[in-house]
């Protein structure tokens, strides 16, 4: 009994069977070199993730940057509003201290009420911030007297 008679190659099943074989023995091969540190990558795969990779963690780098920058200049913006709520607070508060209740605007203000009014507008003009008249202006009413003489286009007689 003859090996060729028994099992013949030449066969579509024998043919099939040797690929199979031979593919084995491929597969084999190369999961010894890749032990070996030899890579096949024919299509550069790994190269394609490692700029795939890079190009994420730059992106995410700038993400967290943004985050930060945004975190920073909410907390700005929050100390602005406080400021502003505080100056806001001074403003109103005041004239509330320093204002007359007259039953009637015709006759001239006493001295005394006069330098506390001036006293509320040096504290309101010394406020950061604050939004004063010029300087000519300022030294104009500073200068301009008490009662009547105080007020642009009043006479003394009232």
């Amino acid at each position: 009994m003859n090996l060729t008679r028994t099992f013949n190659w030449f066969t579509p099943v024998g043919g099939l069977v040797a690929m199979l074989i031979l593919g084995v023995i491929l597969l084999l091969a190369g999961w010894a070199l890749s032990g070996l540190g030899f890579r096949f990558d024919p299509f550069d795969l790994v190269e394609k993730r490692a700029v795939q990779a890079e190009a994420t963690a730059d992106h995410a780098q700038l993400d967290a940057g943004a985050r930060r920058l945004e975190a920073a200049g909410e907390v700005e913006t929050r100390q602005r509003v406080e400021q502003v709520q505080i100056r806001i607070a001074a403003a109103t508060e005041i004239p509330a201290a320093y204002s007359l209740e007259t039953p009637d605007d015709d006759p001239p203000l006493d001295p005394d009420a006069v330098r506390r009014l001036r006293r509320g507008d040096e504290q309101l003009c010394a406020i950061p911030g604050a939004t004063c008249a010029p300087a000519g202006r300022a030294a104009a009413a500073v200068h301009a007297g008490d009662g009547a003489d105080a007020v642009p286009g009043r006479d003394a007689a009232g």
